[in-house]
C-alpha cells in the first residue's frame, strides 16, 4: 500500500512538473518593409513608423491567458539604414539570443492581429515598469496606433502599418544612450538626433515557459510585449552583437 501511494505521489510530481514546464512558441518572420526611425537630440524619445507596411508571416502556439509565463526572445534582424536621402546604405545584422523579456500573463497574438477576416486597429498607451534581464525599465510610456491587415494571398501573413509607436519618459534616455554607445563601437557615430529610414527583414522568435508562482503577474496591454522586446533589446548592449558591412564607396560612418 505504501509503495502504491509513493508511486502515485511520484506520478503527480512528474505530471505537475511537466505542466509547470509547458513551453509555448511564437515566430514572426519579417518578409519585407520600410520603416522610419526617429530619436530626438536629448535621446529621451524614440519613434517608429512604417513607410511601407511590414509584411509578417506568423506561426504561434500561444500560452493560455491567466497563466504566468516567462518570455525570452531570439532575434535575427537585417536592418539597412538609408542615409542622406538613400544615397548611402548602411546594413546591420542584429543577432541576439535568450533576451529575457520578463514574466507576463499568457498572450494570444490572435487577440490583437485578429482572426484573418479583416483589418484590426490597435491603439493605446501603456506605462512600462519591470526588469528585463539584468536591466530595469522605469516609467517608460509606450504610445501606439497599429493596423494589422491579413494578406489576401498568403495564409498567416499580415501587413503591419505602424502609424504611431512612441517610447518616451522614465529612463528612456538611459536606454537609448546605451544603444547609441554600442552602435558607436561598430563605427557608426550618432552625434545627436536620429531621423532615418530603413529596410527591415529577418525573424523574431519568442519562447514562453509557464511557471509556478504565488505572486500576481501583470496582464500585458496589446502592444506591451513588443515594447518590452524593444526595451529589453536596447538595454542588453553589453551582449548585443551587431555585424556591420562597409558602406557604399564615398559613404561616411556618421549620421
Amino acid at each position: 500500500m505504501q509503495r502504491k501511494v509513493m508511486t502515485a505521489v511520484a506520478g503527480l510530481l512528474v505530471f505537475g512538473y511537466c505542466s509547470i514546464a509547458q513551453a509555448y512558441h511564437y515566430n514572426f518572420d519579417f518578409v519585407t518593409g520600410e520603416i522610419g526611425i526617429s530619436v530626438n537630440e536629448a535621446h529621451d524619445n524614440f519613434s517608429l513608423t512604417t513607410i511601407q507596411p511590414l509584411l509578417v508571416d506568423t506561426d504561434f502556439d500561444p500560452a493560455p491567458s491567466g497563466v504566468p509565463v516567462s518570455y525570452t526572445a531570439d532575434m535575427d534582424l537585417d536592418l539597412t539604414l538609408l542615409l542622406f536621402g538613400g544615397m548611402i546604405s548602411y546594413p546591420f545584422l542584429f543577432e541576439e539570443n535568450d533576451v529575457d523579456l520578463g514574466s507576463f500573463e499568457g498572450i494570444d497574438p490572435s487577440e490583437w492581429i485578429g482572426d484573418g477576416s479583416g483589418p484590426v486597429v490597435q491603439e493605446g498607451t501603456y506605462m512600462m515598469n519591470g526588469s528585463f534581464g539584468d536591466y530595469a525599465v522605469n516609467d517608460v510610456e509606450l504610445d501606439y496606433y497599429v493596423t494589422f491587415s491579413p494578406d489576401d494571398t498568403v495564409s498567416d501573413r499580415y501587413g503591419v502599418d505602424i502609424d504611431t509607436f512612441n517610447i518616451s519618459g522614465g529612463n528612456t534616455e538611459e536606454l537609448l544612450d546605451g544603444l547609441f554607445a554600442q552602435l558607436a563601437t561598430t563605427g557608426l557615430t550618432i552625434p545627436g538626433a536620429l531621423d532615418v529610414t530603413a529596410f527591415l527583414t529577418g525573424s523574431l522568435d519568442l519562447d514562453a515557459v509557464a511557471e509556478a508562482t504565488s505572486e500576481p503577474v501583470p496582464e500585458p496591454a496589446t502592444m506591451l510585449l513588443f515594447g518590452a522586446g524593444l526595451a529589453g533589446i536596447a538595454t542588453r548592449t553589453r551582449r548585443l552583437r551587431i555585424t556591420k558591412s562597409e558602406p557604399k564607396p564615398g559613404g561616411t560612418s556618421s549620421i
